[in-house]
């Protein structure tokens, strides 16, 4: 009996402790976050919770049930990578006539009889089971530098002969991208596919055909460009662009950030065909940290990029190490998310560490299909708090991640290209006939800058083509470094002004000329030159130039006008502010002591404000009171004065048209005068020979007799009243 109630006491210790201790482990929360799922919360904050597999592992029951329960997207390992797609030993080759009729797609320019096999049997497959099952996929990948046959780089597309030339590669990769995306997409099971990695690891290249034949790594990859053009285009032509994302993937993006923005940029420079970066995410619990990590995220939302995390693992020594390095990097990533940053997925590399490519550092948060460790739990409390504090944070559509992807009115993060000089002169060309260098002490940023010097023109400076980056009525942020200084070696910099106008100006399609941004540099200072301008609606973007100058004169001196200068820190970045119609750019545009003609640049006593096509400048800031002072586009049919612009938010009545206004506006043949404006000042409308017809809506009380001289005197003048005279007569009545 003893024996029996020890027996009893022990029980009764024992399940008093296991409760005790049942208590602490399985708190309400635990237990809650127990219950949820990563696509229940993860999936549904930011569009996609996804995993790798291979093809096999749809195929058992049990697999594919817990991938549907944590996940609604796959990435195939190997599967869709070229050695699957080709054949890794060789090429199976068939006609151009044969790829014809299987739906291959053969560009213009490809000059081969044959073509590469391509093996669609297992992404048919796997295409089919996710569209039966609900899950998504993501294409991984098109470009790489590993896995893709050494004969796919060759003569004949055999290993024996030697590299093609780069015409011949294009032809390939276009026929290869175009067909792959173009098999996928006609699959009445394509719409699974939801965003391609179109180029992998580029940053990362080496011992590949593609740096044989396009050269070394860089920032500038023409083919990494096609091969994203190739992407796009297809994707248009399927009538899918806007639903479908384009990526460059890589690992290390933490440390390469600062070479895979610019070439996103470069990619994007003709328009957006690359929507954003798939950080593959291979991390380690002691590096990088969460805080470099998030920043590197940071950087490319701020560049206008959308991110997905692309293949998560995160080795470790400790179940300790991974709980809070998860914790802490999932509570930044929801913070971003909950203020807007465009982060649409988290995939994670494998469902299991017993699966995993990193297995022996257990990097994910399973330890095995289906058994999750301390480290899941984790994140899904660490959710839990989150949504607790923020209950609106999926309300935003967040489950529609590729709502904007291809729109071509997308701004790029910096329409400059090599802006730092850091990369030499490369990307920048001249106006007129300057010399280009560079300069290694004499400089803002970094180590470099562009020395402008030999100028014949006040028009003679660097300049960057960029058609394609900027877009009508949008507002964009101007900046640049400038210096100009003594040279001990020239002796014409010994007469340099103490100070000197510059001037950023942008040349449209149609040879029309503006002021973005001005200021005036102190000899041996940098000056900077800041402001916003904003592109007409009606600008001609078919070929768009940007150059930098100082203030337009005839006879230019030489040592006055003409001197050598220093650029650092070129910018123009899309301002995410509400554009207002009419809103003036100021262009401080202070005396010249130089003189000038009245030209788009010329110096002035006020500063000028440059309103669409036509430049201003204020009378009276009491009155609130402007004249129009010129044109910038003199190849107008037609000459608009306003009743009044909009300066910086105040309204200023139009109320003269200052002298040489408009003189030699040759094309113009029709002239439309507010009805604030009462005077006209001296060759306002000199030599402008093709007016016609001119409508006066005002009481002009001052008209200079020169105002209109060589126009025709029977040119046809229209009254306020609405009579009709000949401009002779009116022009006579005013003396």
């Amino acid at each position: 009996m003893k024996k029996i109630k020890v027996m009893k006491k022990l029980c009764n210790v024992v399940l008093v402790v296991s409760l005790v201790l049942g208590s602490i482990m399985y708190t309400p929360k635990a237990t809650k976050a127990a219950d949820a799922t990563l696509l229940s919360t993860y999936g549904k904050t930011f569009g996609y919770s996804g995993t790798c597999i291979n093809s096999w592992q749809l195929n058992d029951w049990n697999t594919l049930n817990q991938i549907k329960q944590q996940y609604n997207s796959i990435t195939l390992e190997n599967e869709m990578k070229p050695d699957s797609l080709l054949g890794g030993w060789g090429a199976n080759l068939i006609s151009v006539q044969e790829a014809r009729n299987l739906g291959y797609y053969i560009p213009a320019n490809y000059k081969e009889s044959n073509v590469p096999r391509i093996n669609f049997g297992t992404i048919d497959d796997v295409m089919k089971k996710c569209h039966e099952n609900g899950l998504k996929m993501r294409a991984h990948t098109l470009v790489w530098h590993a896995q893709t046959p050494d004969w796919f780089f060759k003569n004949g597309y055999s290993g024996w002969n030697g590299y093609v030339d780069q015409n011949t590669m294009y032809a390939r990769m276009e026929m290869y991208i175009k067909s792959v995306i173009n098999h996928v997409h006609k699959s009445q099971y394509g719409s699974v596919v939801y965003a391609w990695d179109v180029v992998n690891e580029y940053f990362h290249a080496e011992n590949t055909g593609w740096l044989v034949i396009y050269g070394d790594v860089n920032i500038y990859p023409e083919f990494v460009k096609r091969a994203f053009t190739y992407a796009h285009e297809a994707l248009v032509s399927l009538g899918i662009r806007d639903s479908v994302g384009l990526f460059y993937n890589d690992f290390n993006t933490y440390i390469e950030v600062n070479k895979i923005i610019p070439m996103i940029n470069f990619v994007n420079r003709n328009g957006k065909v690359c929507d954003g970066v798939g950080m593959q995410s291979h991390v380690a619990s002691h590096y990088p940290s969460v805080d470099l990590y998030t920043q590197t995220i940071e950087s490319f939302l701020n560049a206008g990029f959308e991110v997905q995390i692309t293949e998560f693992d995160c080795t470790n020594k400790s179940d300790e190490e991974l709980n809070n390095y998860m914790g802490a990097l999932m509570q930044r990533l929801l913070e971003m998310k909950a203020a807007g940053g465009n982060i649409t997925g988290i995939t994670y590399w494998g469902v299991g560490d017993d699966r995993s490519w990193r297995g022996d550092g257990r990097p994910l948060l399973f330890s095995s299909l289906g058994n999750p460790k301390p480290a899941y739990y984790r994140v899904m409390s660490v959710y839990d708090e989150f949504v607790k504090k923020n209950p609106n944070i999926n309300n935003n559509n967040n489950s529609k991640p590729n709502n904007n992807i291809g729109n071509q009115n997308t701004p790029v993060a910096d329409a400059i290209l090599n802006g730092g000089f850091e990369d030499g002169t490369q990307e920048w060309k001249t106006n007129g006939n300057p010399t280009l260098g560079l300069a290694y002490y004499t400089v803002a940023n970094g180590k470099l800058a562009l020395k402008v010097s030999d100028r014949k023109n006040t028009g003679d400076g660097p300049m960057q083509d960029i058609t394609g980056c900027l877009f009508a009525g949008n507002t964009y942020n101007i900046s640049a470094k400038i210096q100009y200084k003594e040279d001990v070696s020239d002796p014409a910099s010994m007469h340099y002004p103490a100070n000197k106008q510059f001037i950023i100006s942008i040349i449209y399609g149609d040879g029309t000329i503006q002021n973005m941004v001005s200021t005036i540099a102190n000899k041996g200072q940098w000056a900077t030159l800041s402001g916003t301008y904003t592109v007409p609606k009606k600008a001609d973007l078919s070929s768009v130039k940007i150059f930098i100058e100082t203030p337009w004169l005839q006879n230019p001196n030489a040592s006055q006008d003409l001197m050598t200068f220093y650029v650092d820190d070129v910018s123009i970045t899309f301002n995410n502010g509400p554009v207002k119609e009419g809103i003036a750019n100021k262009n401080d545009n202070p005396t010249n002591n130089n003189g000038g003609d009245g030209s788009y640049n010329g110096g002035s006593s006020k500063e000028v404000y440059l309103i669409k096509k036509y430049t201003y400048q204020i009378i009276s800031e009491e009155n609130k009171t402007v004249a129009v002072t010129g044109l910038t586009k003199k190849k107008a049919k037609k000459i608009r004065i306003k009743n009044a612009v909009n300066i910086n938010g105040q309204i200023y009545k139009v109320v003269k048209v200052k002298a040489s206004a408009f003189k030699k506006c040759k094309k113009a043949k029709k002239v439309i005068i507010g009805k604030n404006v009462t005077s006209i000042g001296k060759k306002a409308f000199f030599k402008c020979k093709k007016i016609k017809n001119i409508s006066i809506s005002s009481t002009i009380t001052s008209i200079d007799k020169t105002a209109f001289g060589k126009v025709s005197k029977k040119a046809k003048v229209k009254l306020p009243n609405g009579k009709v005279v000949r401009l002779s007569k009116y022009l006579k009545k005013k003396k």
